[in-house]
């Protein structure tokens, strides 16, 4: 199950990038039931490109070997596709723009 957050006035940023979350990522944020880490959608692409690969490339430009996604905060897996979770990041982000 996806829960939207609703509670949320004030947005937060991204303990990755540091980012400031957008409304969308607030609302839809990632499934981990573990200890509620939210990511941004940027974060959360890079992860699942580099787990796509077999390798990923570091910050100095060495290879490292393939990240697994999971929660960079607790390590736990997620429980289901966060694809889905994204996709609805980018729908009510869509939404928003519209009819704003």
């Amino acid at each position: 199950n996806i829960t939207m957050n609703t509670d949320s006035c004030t947005l937060s940023d991204c303990p990755i990038c540091l980012e400031s979350l957008t409304v969308s990522e607030e609302t839809f944020a990632l499934p981990c039931h573990t200890c509620d880490f939210n990511y941004c959608s940027r974060c959360v692409d890079e992860f699942v490109r580099a787990a796509r690969d077999d390798y990923q490339i570091a910050s100095d430009g060495s290879r490292q070997v393939k990240v697994h996604v999971a929660c960079p905060q607790c390590r736990s897996k997620y429980s289901m596709d966060i694809s889905k979770v994204l996709l609805l990041r980018k729908v009510h982000q869509l939404g928003l723009t519209v009819y704003d």
